[in-house]
């Protein structure tokens, strides 16, 4: 350039340029001789090329400027706004804002650019853009409309190029530079005297400090050839040739007269480029260098008044701090050189110095970074450049994302969906607004109403562009929740709505309760298999994230599929909803095309059901069940939900929300998949439909929720077969053995009930179920579970399920408790036993419900024992709250083989009955030993009985209802002398403290005996009883006879189950006195007379009658019980065990 050098380069003008396709080389070469000779030989070059023609089909070379020319990205979504926008703005903005930078007006001479610059004219350049619709010439090199360079050139052109270059460099310029700086440092040598020296010092005493000016200054001219600025062109040279420390050494030298002559401008530019040198030497001058810098910027700002000057040192200064890795430093003057003089300019630097704070290593800065983004975008938007300022905010939005920072990101994506709908690019506007809305804020619910307004009404702008279904942001769909409730019957028509139907599976269903099903439903596919069930598999009705999700479901054709989802209401408004609808997509089985309800809703392949309104409370969750029944046979998968979103003013835009349910993570004993997936497939919402199922439905009457304990009630079932195949068997159990009782029972607790013809579709059916009410009082859940089949065999699922769960309340009613003992009178005709029972109403007065009782009848249900019609009871008294009565009952064994049950009526025209349904079986007795004899053992003081009580109760509630109802109590009796209650008083049931046992270091404490085998058991093998037949009272003439003799009858009794040998031993009169409860007091002296030890064998449960005889000398009462002893032994046994039976057998001779 000719700053550097006083006088031009001739020599250029003095290279000569040959075409060899159109120019003519012979004399092209005469007048390169000529040349040669005039200027000389080393100051002329000759150069020709364009060896080719530039269509010619031969391959051409790459672009040799390719690698040297910028590429300009293309601009996207150009249309005519944005263009006209651009040229108003530019065409007042860029001129006038480059004279305000500069402190001066708008410029009237137009400023002609360098041809070779690649900043270009402004205005010509745009409107060259605006020409070729929005896209810049040359954008892409790839691009069809690009300028080909070089096509004319070939090989040997292209190396001629080289050559020239090469010889230019090293034979002319490099020459020529060397001399100018030679001339350059004599000449500043000769010219820089003692008087400039001195001139210059005074200067800098005197003189005032660079930037803070005391007074103005007039404005120092240079000539051209001033030392000063020969000084200055000195260093420039130097730098541009890459000699930095000559370079530094000159502008060092120029900025101290500089600063002496008070030039400032010329002051702050030797500044300015000795700082570049020093950042071009090495790093140990960075500080030097950045301190030239600081202060050539400064004296731009104040003392000079150019802010573009400051400007430029500003980037100049900020790219070297960079590169020295002082991103901190050079954020910080690009953020000082920001002003509200230029929006555009300050933008640029708030950008620049966004990226330092994102280069930053130690500390790591990206808060910064993101922060000084937002500004720049701001400025941005200032200045009219909305796409830069939408870019700078996405980029924020990078950092600001996931942080919980609420309040920045709602600004950022406020901002965004602003500047999109600016660009008209709707769709990335209704996604900014969008996130406003998905999740909690801590903005104001006038705000986020706002929000809202906005967001509805960019949407609805973009469904009128698009047609399509959008995915809406509100409500928010809670994935966790998603549940799917299959098999659900039809409803039921608005006249039966009295019954009460049965509850099935619902989503209010817990989990834990699955295992309790689960285990009832295995009971029947038990007793309903002919063969014993391998593998069980329970029926899932209900799919949630608890359930194995990875088979698709089976569902029926005409039966509704419901599915539950949770939809979260996050800001602080209402939403409204409405037209809440499934979608879904249906692949029918017989290979027809999908369909879809995205659009229609009324589709041959399902029927969706549609909510008209759904309203949802500010910050709240709500669970809503939304239907579709299938009719078709197929594949049918639940997609999402679709609605509309209402706002204010009748505003609403149509969109769907997709139903993602996250699937299961697998263990590390499950199987992997195989995509070595760790979570497991989730097909919940994809089902097959099947065409052919039967379905029923199950509805009760008269089943009641508040009931007695003990409280017996008839309820009807009703069976409906509402699907379309017929129900061929029908089996039902209950969670809680002895509750109800319904047809006939199976095998455990499963009942069966009879269907002789099955159950055709649409038919119907009643049976009786009895319910029998827990026996302690409390608050129960009653389960039943239905299991039904269906006629075809092979069908799959091979049967249905029906649950139904109801709660009771059961209140206290009566306690029985029941004394069995032998009777004295069982060794003589039949084994008898006496039962004290004692019955007390167990209401209290302060009780919700108060009863009065009455004991109608009683019962007894045993193998071998039945009720006596001799017995004592009161009359038919009514029992208030804890009252009690007591009655003496007599029970007999059996003779044969007859009834379990014997009934006795205790008051005239009763008709109860008990219900046998609810007892349960006899067990088979067992003992801690093995054996016959053990068993033999066992039945001496086992009853195996169970004890009925049935009464009646008149039911007063607080509420002023009245009812009667009937009841039914059961003891079980296990062992004769043992007191056996039920249900158990309240100090027993809520727990007593249990006596200490003894101390057991090792297994069972060996010294304890156990029942079967103790003392007391083997002493009760034999009852025995002493009788006088015909009468108790002997008259006898002792004045004729002194000796009277009297015939005994022994009558001995087996009550074991084993075959006993008994010895009789009648000993004499014995001295000891005795106290007897009664007068006159027997007598002792008599004798046993005949055969006094007897050894007999007695039969199991046999009586016998042992012929004995008495002597007595004085007429009296003789107690012949006292002088007899009974003693037996088993077969198994060696000694025999005196018997413990004592019975009284008063002999009165007269």
């Amino acid at each position: 350039p000719s700053v550097l050098s006083c006088s031009r380069m001739w020599y250029l003008s003095t290279a000569g340029l040959n075409d060899n396709t159109e120019g003519d080389t012979p004399l092209a070469e005469s007048l390169f001789e000529t040349m040669k000779t005039t200027y000389g030989v080393n100051n002329v070059f000759f150069l020709s090329i364009n060896s080719q023609q530039a269509s010619t089909s031969e391959t051409h070379m790459p672009d040799p400027w390719s690698q040297f020319l910028t590429r300009q990205l293309q601009s996207q979504d150009v249309n005519e706004a944005d263009l006209e926008l651009a040229r108003n703005h530019l065409e007042g903005l860029n001129i006038v804002e480059t004279a305000q930078e500069a402190g001066e007006s708008t410029p009237t001479t137009p400023i002609i650019m360098h041809p070779l610059s690649p900043v270009s004219d402004s205005n010509s350049a745009f409107d060259k853009s605006i020409a070729v619709d929005g896209v810049m010439t040359n954008s892409w090199s790839s691009s069809t409309t690009s300028m080909v360079h070089g096509g004319c050139l070939t090989a040997d052109d292209v190396e001629k190029l080289r050559e020239l270059v090469t010889c230019f460099c090293l034979s002319c310029l490099v020459p020529h530079v060397e001399q100018q700086i030679q001339h350059l440092t004599e000449l500043i040598s000769n010219k820089k005297g003692m008087s400039r020296s001195f001139l210059s010092a005074t200067k800098r005493w005197f003189g005032s400090k660079p930037g803070v000016p005391n007074t103005p200054t007039p404005t120092i001219t240079y000539t051209t050839d001033s030392t000063e600025l020969q000084l200055r062109r000195l260093g420039d040279l130097c730098f541009m040739f890459g000699a930095y420390s000559l370079a530094f050494t000159a502008y060092h030298a120029a900025k101290r007269d500089f600063n002496a002559d008070g030039a400032w401008l010329y002051y702050a530019g030797a500044l300015e480029m000795a700082a570049l040198s020093l950042f071009m030497q090495s790093a140990d001058s960075t500080k030097k260098a950045h301190e030239y810098a600081e202060e050539s910027i400064m004296t731009y700002l104040n003392s000079c008044r150019m802010p573009q000057f400051a400007t430029r040192a500003t980037l100049f200064s900020a790219e070297c701090m960079r590169g020295r890795g002082l991103h901190g430093e050079a954020a910080k003057q690009l953020i000082r050189m920001t002003s509200e003089e230029s929006d555009l300019r300050s933008a640029l630097l708030l950008e620049q110095a966004s990226y330092c704070f994102l280069a930053s290593v130690r500390p790591l800065m990206p808060r910064k970074y993101a922060f000084h983004l937002v500004l720049a975008g701001h400025r941005f938007s200032k200045a009219g450049q909305k796409k830069h300022s939408l870019r700078c905010y996405r980029q924020a939005y990078q950092v600001y994302e996931n942080k919980n920072w609420s309040l920045a990101e709602d600004h950022i994506h406020n901002t965004i969906g602003r500047q999109a709908v600016l660009l008209k690019q709707m769709t990335e506007a209704a996604e900014a607004f969008g996130l406003l809305l998905s999740r909690a804020s801590r903005q104001s619910a006038t705000q986020q109403a706002a929000f809202f307004r906005e967001y509805l009404t960019t949407q609805q702008e973009l469904n009128s562009e698009t047609g399509e279904l959008p995915t809406l942001p509100l409500p928010v769909v809670d994935n966790d929740s998603i549940q799917v409730l299959l098999g659900k019957p039809p409803p039921p028509s608005p006249s039966e709505n009295s019954l009460c139907y049965a509850s099935g599976v619902s989503f209010e269903s817990q989990s834990d309760e699955a295992l309790r099903w689960n285990s009832m439903e295995e009971q029947l596919v038990t007793a309903a298999s002919t063969s014993q069930v391998k593998i069980f598999k329970p029926t899932v009705e209900l799919l949630n994230n608890s359930t194995n999700n990875t088979i698709s479901p089976t569902s029926y054709a005409g039966e509704t599929v419901s599915v539950s989802v949770s939809l979260n209401n996050p800001l602080h408004i209402t939403v409204t909803l409405q037209n809440v609808r499934l979608l879904w997509s249906f692949v029918p089985s017989s290979g027809g095309l999908c369909q879809d309800n995205s659009l229609d809703v009324n589709s041959p392949a399902a029927r969706t059901h549609v909510i008209e309104r759904l309203v949802l409370q500010p910050d709240t969750s709500s669970k809503v069940i939304l239907q579709v029944t299938p009719q078709e046979v197929g594949e049918l998968c639940i997609t999402g939900l679709a609605y509309l979103l209402e706002g204010e003013g009748g505003v609403g835009v149509a969109g769907r929300q997709l139903l993602l349910p996250r699937p299961r993570l697998l263990s590390n004993k499950d199987k992997r998949p195989q995509d070595n997936s760790p979570f497991a497939s989730d097909n919940r919402l994809r089902l097959n439909i099947v065409q052919f199922a039967p379905a029923l439905r199950v509805s009760f009457q008269g089943l009641r929720k508040d009931m007695l304990s003990g409280e017996l009630s008839t309820v009807t079932v009703r069976l409906e077969n509402c699907g379309n195949l017929a129900v061929t068997r029908l089996l039902v159990t209950c969670g809680t053995p002895g509750l109800v009782a319904l047809g006939s029972p199976q095998r455990g607790d499963v009942m069966e009930v009879a269907l002789p013809v099955g159950l055709a579709p649409g038919a119907s059916v009643s049976v009786d179920m009895q319910v029998r009410a827990h026996d302690l009082r409390g608050s129960y859940t009653a389960d039943l579970l239905f299991y039904y089949e269906n006629t075809r065999d092979q069908a799959k699922p091979l049967y249905r399920l029906v649950r139904h769960s109801w709660p009771i309340l059961v209140h206290d009613s009566v306690q029985v408790s029941v004394t069995s003992s032998r009777s004295t009178g069982s060794s003589k005709i039949e084994e008898t036993l006496n039962l004290r029972v004692q019955v007390q109403n167990s209401s209290q007065v302060h009780d919700s419900v108060k009863c009065e009782m009455c004991v109608e009848c009683a019962a007894l249900h045993s193998p071998h024992w039945q009720l006596s019609d001799r017995s004592f009871h009161p009359a038919a008294v009514p029992l208030g709250p804890q009252e009690l009565a007591h009655f003496l009952l007599k029970v007999r064994r059996k003779g044969g083989v007859g009834t379990e049950l014997s009934r006795l009526p205790l008051i005239d025209n009763s008709a109860l009955m008990p219900s046998p349904e609810f007892l349960l079986p006899f067990d088979d007795q067992t003992s801690d030993f093995s054996g016959a004899e053990i068993r033999t053992m066992e039945s001496v003081v086992a009853l195996q009985a169970t004890f009925i009580v049935m009464w009646r109760a008149t039911i007063d509630t607080r509420g002023g209802d009245k009812r009667v109802a009937v009841g039914q109590h059961h003891v079980k009796l296990s062992h004769l002398g043992d007191m056996s209650s039920w249900p158990p008083s309240p100090a027993h049931s809520q727990g007593s403290p249990s006596p200490a046992t003894p101390l057991r270091i090792f297994g069972v404490d060996c010294a304890q005996e156990t029942p079967t085998d103790s003392l007391t058991v083997r002493q009760q093998l034999v009852t025995f009883s002493v009788s006088r037949p015909p009468a108790s009272t002997t008259p006898h003439d002792f004045t004729k006879d002194r000796l009277c003799i009297v015939p005994v009858d022994l009558h001995l009794r087996n009550c074991s189950d084993c075959e006993l040998l008994v010895k009789v031993e009648a000993t004499g009169a014995t001295v000891g006195k005795k106290g007897y409860m009664y007068s006159p007091h027997p007598c002792h002296s008599f004798h046993w007379v005949g055969c006094t030890r007897r050894l007999v064998s007695l039969p199991p449960h046999r009586p016998l009658c042992v012929k004995m005889a008495v002597a007595v000398g004085l007429p009296g009462a003789y107690n012949l019980g006292s002088h007899l002893t009974v003693q037996a032994r088993r077969p198994v046994d060696v000694d025999f065990v005196t018997q413990s039976w004592r019975t009284d057998a008063i002999l009165i001779v007269t």
